[in-house]
C-alpha cells in the first residue's frame, strides 16, 4: 500500500481507500479460485517493479490450462448456480427512473430487436475498455496509433452508457501496453516472444537462463532507446516521447531487430495470449516462412540492406549493432543496464525486423468508483428491492480477470 500510494504522489490517480480495498480483495483471489475447484500453482514471487516498496510480497499464481481453462471453470460455476446468460444481447442503454436511479438495462439482440431488462438489486457494469474505438483512442490515450489484442467488442459502449446517466471518468489515459506487432491485413495486434522460447516467463521470473537469440529495439533513426528487459505492462509510456523539433514521435513505429538465430528459435508471437495464442485466431507458421513472404517480417542480407528497407540511415543502424555487439562481448550494457545473460550478439545473417507499435492487452478505464464499488453518479439512491445501500457495482472486466473478481465481491450487492 505504501508503495502504491507513493507512486501516485500528492494527487493520487486512485483514491487510497479504493487502493486499500483492491489490495485486500486481491489477496483473497487465490483462496476464491481454490474454493471453486480451480487448479493453480505458484508461478513467480516478486512484482514487475522491484523498486517499489513491498514488491517482494507479491505472488504470481498460474491457472493450469491458462486463461482458456479458467474461463471454462467460471462458465461451469455460473451454470451450477442457475444464472441465466443471454448471448447476442448487446447492452445499449442504462435505464433510470424519474429520480435518476438505475433500474435496468436495454439490450439489442442479434436480430436488431430491443429488450428492457429490470434489475432487482443493482447493475454490475463490466465496462471493458475502448481498445477498438479509434476516436476514443485518439482523444484519450497518450499516443496514437495504438493497437490491442483483446476483444474487438471493446469499443467503449459501457463508458458511454455510464456518461449518459451522469458518471465521471478516471484513468482514461492509462493502459496496460508495450510494443506489439500490427499488420495491415489483420485486425488484432500480436504480442511478441522477443527472445524466443518463453521470453515472458524468463522476464517475469528473472530466470538465470540465457536467451536463445539476440535482439534489440531501435527507434526510427536506428538508435536503441530502452533496456530490452523492459516492463511488460508499461513500455508503452516510453514510446510516447514526442520530438518538438521534428514534430514527430521518433519511437512510433520502432523496430525489433534480430537475426537468423531468432527465426530458427520458433514462431515470433507469444502463444500464451493474443491471436496466435490458445484461441488460434491466426495460425502463425512455426518457421515464420508465411509471414516472411507477406513482408510482415522484413529481411536483409546485411544490416545496411535491412536499414534501407526500413528507411533508417544505414550507418546509424550499423553503429548501433556494432556497439551492442561490443557490449555483448564485454558482458555489460552501460547504456541501458540490460541483463548480462541476455546480451546475445547479432552476428549471424540474414538480419530481420518487425515494425512495432504502442499497444497490448487493454486500456485501463472506468467511471469513477467508491470503495464500495459504486460509481460516483449524482442522484443515486438504493433500489426499492435492494438489501443494501447500493445502486451501482463496478467490475473492471477489461481482459483483467483477477480484477474482475474483486469489485463484484467488494460491492454490497454481493454479486
Amino acid at each position: 500500500m505504501e508503495g502504491l500510494n507513493r507512486i501516485s504522489g500528492d494527487i493520487p490517480w486512485t483514491e487510497p481507500a479504493i487502493t486499500q480495498v483492491w489490495a485486500e480483495y486481491i489477496a483473497d483471489n487465490k483462496s476464491w479460485i481454490e474454493k471453486m475447484g480451480g487448479n493453480i500453482h505458484l508461478f513467480a514471487v516478486g512484482g514487475e517493479h522491484p523498486e517499489v516498496p513491498g514488491s517482494e510480497s507479491i505472488q504470481l499464481w498460474h491457472y493450469n490450462g491458462a486463461g482458456t481453462r479458467m474461463m471454462k471453470s467460471l462458465y461451469e460455476q455460473v451454470s451450477q448456480r442457475g444464472a441465466e446468460v443471454r448471448h447476442n444481447a448487446a447492452a445499449k442503454k442504462l435505464l433510470t427512473n424519474i429520480n435518476g436511479d438505475v433500474v435496468g438495462v436495454r439490450v439489442e439482440t442479434g436480430e436488431g430487436h430491443r429488450m428492457d431488462i429490470g434489475a432487482n438489486r443493482g447493475v454490475i457494469l463490466a465496462c471493458g475498455g475502448f481498445e477498438f474505438d479509434e476516436r476514443m483512442k485518439l482523444n484519450y490515450l497518450k499516443t496514437y496509433p495504438a493497437y490491442f489484442y483483446g476483444s474487438p467488442a471493446n469499443t467503449g459502449d459501457g463508458i458511454r452508457m455510464a456518461l449518459e446517466v451522469g458518471a465521471d471518468l478516471w484513468h482514461m489515459n492509462c493502459c496496460s501496453a508495450r510494443a506489439v506487432g500490427k499488420f495491415a491485413e489483420y485486425p488484432w495486434s500480436f504480442p511478441l516472444d522477443f527472445g524466443g522460447k518463453g521470453w515472458t516467463a524468463r522476464l517475469l521470473k528473472s530466470e538465470g537462463n540465457p536467451e536463445p537469440a539476440g535482439y534489440i529495439l531501435v527507434n526510427r533513426y536506428g538508435k536503441r532507446f530502452t533496456s530490452e528487459n523492459f516492463k511488460l505492462h508499461c513500455l508503452y509510456y516510453e514510446l510516447g516521447l514526442f520530438d518538438t523539433q521534428r514534430l514527430e514521435y521518433p519511437r512510433i513505429p520502432c523496430y525489433w531487430i534480430f537475426n537468423q538465430s531468432r527465426i530458427e528459435a520458433g514462431a515470433l508471437p507469444l502463444t500464451i495470449a493474443g491471436p496466435a495464442g490458445p484461441q488460434q485466431l491466426y495460425h502463425w507458421s512455426q518457421e515464420n516462412s508465411k509471414e516472411l513472404e507477406s513482408d510482415w517480417i522484413i529481411s536483409g542480407a546485411t544490416v545496411e540492406e535491412l536499414a534501407l528497407k526500413l528507411d533508417i540511415p544505414p550507418d546509424a543502424l550499423r553503429t548501433t549493432v556494432n556497439t551492442y555487439n561490443g557490449y555483448c562481448e564485454k558482458g555489460h550494457d552501460p547504456e541501458f543496464k540490460r541483463r548480462p545473460l541476455d546480451l546475445i550478439p547479432l552476428e549471424r545473417p540474414p538480419f530481420y525486423a518487425v515494425r512495432l507499435w504502442p499497444g497490448g492487452a487493454n486500456t485501463r478505464v472506468d467511471p469513477v468508483a467508491t470503495p464500495t464499488a459504486r460509481y460516483s453518479i449524482p442522484m443515486v439512491t438504493p433500489y426499492p428491492d435492494s438489501t443494501g445501500p447500493v445502486s451501482w457495482a463496478r467490475s473492471t472486466a477489461c481482459f483483467i480477470p483477477r480484477e474482475a473478481a474483486i469489485w463484484p465481491n467488494a460491492s454490497p450487492l454481493g454479486a
